[in-house]
């Protein structure tokens, strides 16, 4: 029976806030980092090649005047593209998040039995590998379930085969109760 997968549509962006705000953060803070570093070395090497040139050619009041309307530019272009930065840091955070969320429901069905489902990513997705070891753990152990049953199945046919044949009911009560209970762990198992 082949399984069939089903196209999941993100729904909510911001599925798991604390792991997807630290990512953000991180992304800010390298950005805030990185402009500052530029602004550094940009201002730096104006002065050092500019500096005498322009306090000759500027008023001192004039100069200080266009170093702040340049340090406003910067502020401004940087809280300019913050919001930007937030929006693009939830988008690619929750390709990891998604995974993570969906990762963290199919182990807890499995916890539960249940040997239906399997992890489905979308496709720009991250955590693909881990998504496929665990189909594979998945199929390892719905196979294993379906042995034990076919070794059940085999064992009732015995026993009834037996009770055809045999008087002693005693040790066919035994068989039967051992088979009921195999069946009973087995039960715990969707498949």
């Amino acid at each position: 029976m082949p399984i069939q997968k089903k196209k999941f549509i993100r729904k909510h962006y911001f599925i798991a806030p604390g792991f997807q705000l630290r990512y953000i953060r991180v992304i800010l803070s390298v950005m805030f980092g990185v402009g500052a570093l530029a602004a550094y070395t940009v201002y730096y090497q104006t002065m050092i090649l500019f500096g005498e040139k322009l306090s000759n050619v500027y008023p001192q009041g004039r100069l200080v005047a266009i170093v702040k309307s340049i340090n406003i530019q910067i502020l401004f272009s940087l809280l300019l593209i913050t919001p930007l930065l937030i929006v693009i840091g939830i988008f690619l955070s929750h390709r990891i998040a998604g995974p993570i969320y969906r990762m963290e429901r199919f182990l807890g069905a499995l916890s539960k039995g249940d040997l239906v489902n399997r992890v489905t990513l979308r496709k720009k997705d991250e955590l693909k590998s881990l998504a496929d070891g665990l189909n594979m753990v998945i199929d390892s152990l719905r196979d294993r379930v379906n042995a034990e049953r076919q070794i059940a199945d085999k064992l009732r046919a015995t026993i009834r085969e037996l009770e055809k044949r045999s008087a002693d009911a005693g040790l066919i009560n035994s068989l039967k109760e051992e088979i009921s209970d195999l069946e009973s762990s087995l039960s715990k198992y969707t498949l």
